[in-house]
């Protein structure tokens, strides 16, 4: 069983990133996890359904609704909704439900948008002992999607 684990601190380039902590949250119960995986449905301004959310984090809708989810120049999002963590000047951490890769999986492909400063990114954990066997780090400072993937071949089923 995997984790997904998005931890994005602060952006800013004027700024030191701030200090963060985070703790995922493992337990024996797992939702049904269906891929692909994506933020649509009802949970447009708060956390998803069965995740883990510390700090600045949230789904949003496109176009936005609130300030908190404006980003100029936002492109090439699939679907209306989208999961934002941290923004530029702020913490967040997103804690997927714990779940099984498929079957006969070769790699995991996602959308991000946006940099991730050191110690910040995308992260799949393996629940069973917390290595991490797919980790996205950096990106550049722009909120036009981009997709990513990770090599996961030697994982399927677990």
């Amino acid at each position: 069983a995997c984790m997904g684990d998005v931890w994005l601190q602060e952006s800013s380039h004027n700024k030191k990133p701030k200090e963060a902590t985070w703790f995922p949250k493992v337990t024996e119960k797992s939702p049904l996890v269906i891929f692909p995986m994506s933020f649509e449905g009802p949970y447009g301004g708060q956390c998803p359904t069965d995740w883990t959310c510390v700090g600045q984090v949230k789904v949003c809708r496109n176009p936005p609704m609130t300030q908190f989810c404006t980003h100029p120049g936002l492109t090439k999002v699939e679907g209306s909704q989208y999961m934002t963590v941290g923004n530029d000047l702020e913490l967040g951490n997103a804690t997927s439900p714990i779940f099984y890769l498929p079957p006969q999986v070769e790699r995991i492909d996602f959308l991000r948008s946006g940099g991730a400063d050191e110690g910040s990114g995308f992260f799949l954990h393996l629940a069973r002992n917390d290595q991490a066997v797919c980790t996205v780090v950096g990106g550049s400072d722009t909120n036009v999607f981009f997709k990513q993937s990770c090599q996961v071949s030697g994982y399927a089923g677990e």
